[in-house]
């Protein structure tokens, strides 16, 4: 169940990040918004996967 839970948020921040880069595309982003926003998910996944393995040490 909360691997599951992982899983899906993991999902939506690859979907986010799709639409993300789509949108910079079409509105012609600067390269510095996209490096901060690609830093950004990767920190909100590297604190969902540190979340998941300290639920799956607790178990």
């Amino acid at each position: 169940m909360r691997q599951n839970i992982i899983i899906a948020l993991l999902l939506v921040l690859v979907i986010l990040q799709l639409v993300s880069v789509k949108h910079s595309h079409d509105n012609s982003y600067r390269l510095s918004s996209i490096v901060k926003h690609s830093a950004n998910i990767s920190n909100d996944i590297n604190y969902i996967l540190n979340f998941g393995v300290k639920l799956k040490e607790n178990n």
